[in-house]
């Protein structure tokens, strides 16, 4: 009886030795793969967690009706050359700046909108003449993500001051630009073509 149980014996105790080298040599080395995939994908949790924070933190404001009518307000689809004209004359006014010359000159188009030049010819005192600069360039403001438009958006492209020959006006000629919105659309980006 002693006999039969030896063979069995060796036999577990073979099998034994062969499942731990098996286990040596086919699963340990698995367990550090699968140890490293894990971390990778701990981090890679990590990184798409904080990208969906991103993403639920910036969510653009939809542009509602104030907005839109303020920007027109900057920047409408035509000319408007009367009205133009006389928000310059009543920023002039309100700054104590008198205009002596009004030119508009010929539409520049722009990608997306025109360019309205101005020549313009006014006199009145160094500090009248500051605050009508002043006035025009804040006729339209950005304060964060807020538009303020009081009126049209000018950008003030030459100026030139002259001392007075009598008395204390300057005399300042500039070019300023308003702008207004074309309705075309504009392309993403240029067509490139291959040589």
């Amino acid at each position: 009886m002693i006999r039969r149980r030896r063979p069995t014996i060796v036999a577990l105790v073979l099998a034994l030795a062969v499942g731990l080298a098996g286990v040596g040599r086919f699963v340990l080395p698995q367990r550090e793969r699968a140890n490293a995939i894990e971390a990778e994908v701990t981090t890679l949790r990590a990184r798409v967690a904080a990208a969906g924070d991103f993403a639920k933190a910036y969510r653009p404001e939809a542009l509602d009706s104030a907005d839109l009518f303020r920007l027109s307000k900057a920047m409408p689809s035509s000319a408007g050359m009367p009205d133009l004209l006389l928000q310059l004359e009543r920023i002039a006014a309100s700054s104590g700046v008198t205009l002596d010359t009004v030119a508009p000159r010929e539409a520049v188009p722009r990608q997306g909108y025109r360019a309205l030049p101005i020549d313009l010819t006014a006199h009145g005192s160094f500090y009248a003449v500051s605050d009508f600069l002043l006035r025009l360039r804040s006729a339209v403001r950005v304060r964060g993500a807020n538009l303020d438009a009081n009126g049209r958006l000018f950008a003030v492209e030459r100026l030139t001051l002259a001392q007075p020959t009598r008395g204390r006006d300057l005399t300042a000629s500039l070019r300023v630009s308003a702008f207004a919105f074309d309705g075309s659309s504009v392309p993403a980006t240029p067509s490139v073509r291959a040589s």
